[in-house]
């Protein structure tokens, strides 16, 4: 588990217009993280 202040490896994600972002280039930094629909939590 991630815990917050926590470095990670970088990562490249798709935004809302489908185009590829990385953690290392972006300014701002904030990932959600949602459980699966149907799991307790």
């Amino acid at each position: 588990m991630i815990e917050v202040g926590e470095t990670v490896d970088d990562l490249t994600l798709l935004d809302h217009n489908g185009e590829h972002k990385s953690l290392e280039t972006s300014r701002k930094k904030v990932i959600f993280c949602f459980p699966k629909a149907s799991t307790p939590g």
